[in-house]
């Protein structure tokens, strides 16, 4: 007897639903206490998940919706931003944001931070994925990260042959 055993796409739907939903899950953001050094400055670096500095990286620092600086890293991942007042601001790379409240010296809490450096995360997915054919992980990491739907069949053949 032949038959046919399919994943629907609304089982698809669901999947992806579900796994595109805990994927982009946004946690809650933690803002870390800064305190600036001379003439309002802010100084970090932005390294790699190695540690590996990141040279010419662009930074944006916003408070709010507003664009307060914009620079670049040096050959060592070390940026400066000079000229800053107390506030909550977002500093921006290609792949990520952080928030960060910063304090002038003489008021900042013994908790805050001399400067902040930045691990870029560039993304990568990492994973097994069983029992989806020839789809695969690059293909599953794709089809969540896309919201796509897809048809996966398997064809069962286990019909005995003929006894003539």
């Amino acid at each position: 007897m032949k038959f046919t055993r399919s994943i629907l796409a609304i089982t698809a739907a669901c999947l992806v639903v579900t796994l595109g939903s805990i994927a982009h899950a946004e946690s809650p953001r933690v803002i870390s206490d800064v305190q600036l050094g001379a003439n309002g400055s802010l100084s970090g670096q932005i390294v790699n998940p190695q540690g590996q500095p990141i040279a010419s990286r662009a930074v944006t620092l916003k408070q709010g919706e507003v664009t307060v600086a914009r620079t670049k890293t040096d050959a060592k991942g070390n940026f400066t931003v000079a000229g800053l007042n107390n506030g909550i601001y977002t500093l921006e790379t290609a792949e990520q944001a952080s928030m960060h409240r910063l304090w002038a010296a003489h008021i900042a809490p013994p908790s805050a931070r001399r400067g902040v450096m930045v691990v870029s995360e560039t993304g990568t997915v990492r994973g097994q994925a069983a029992g989806l054919g020839g789809l695969g992980t690059v293909g599953t990491a794709a089809l969540i990260g896309t919201g796509g739907y897809f048809f996966y069949e398997e064809v069962i053949d286990d019909d005995k042959k003929p006894a003539s």
